[in-house]
């Protein structure tokens, strides 16, 4: 019974993945930004001040290298650099887990691992944590924003994570 459930659960599977693959490959030609053009820091200022944030102690990091690997735990060696700073920019919350995180990685692996692994450890931490000390964050947890595009990852939680992600998407075609 368990191994029949389990066979139909991977074909239901293998077919939501496989229609997916087939919606998003179109052929639609796909805006990557060029590394090294984007402002980091600038993109951060406008999401904080265009979205909806409920905590008011949300602020920029005054150091957004040590936030980032120290305190979410990013891995500095995939976050690119210039002129020995790193090209990375966030704001945390102090009462919330809402935050901004926006970065350049060395290259599009790097970016996908720091989205596909730390990002989604940082969250599901998140929501451990926050189902008990405050329920209400989970949900804006459960639909955190991450976007990988090209070498540039941006991460939010915020009030209103559609908006917030319609926003970030328009940020990285206009650069």
């Amino acid at each position: 019974m368990k191994k029949t459930f389990k066979t139909i659960v991977s074909f239901i599977l293998i077919g939501v993945f496989a229609a997916c693959f087939a919606a998003c490959s179109g052929g639609t030609k796909v805006y990557v930004p060029e590394p090294g053009k984007l402002d980091i820091a600038g993109m951060a200022t406008r999401i904080f001040n265009e979205c909806k944030f409920d905590d008011t102690g949300l602020a920029a990091s005054p150091n957004p290298e040590f936030t980032v690997c120290t305190v979410y735990g990013v891995d500095a060696a995939l976050i690119a650099g210039e002129d020995g700073a790193k090209r990375v920019a966030c704001y945390t919350a102090s009462a919330t887990p809402e935050m901004i995180i926006c970065l350049e990685a060395v290259d599009a692996a790097a970016a996908q691992k720091i989205g596909g692994e730390t990002i989604t450890s940082l969250i599901a931490t998140y929501i451990n944590d926050y189902t008990n000390y405050g329920p209400e964050q989970v949900d804006k947890l459960k639909t955190h924003v991450c976007i990988i595009n090209g070498t540039y990852l941006i991460a939010i939680v915020s009030a209103d994570n559609t908006a917030a992600r319609e926003f970030a998407n328009k940020l990285l075609i206009e650069g």
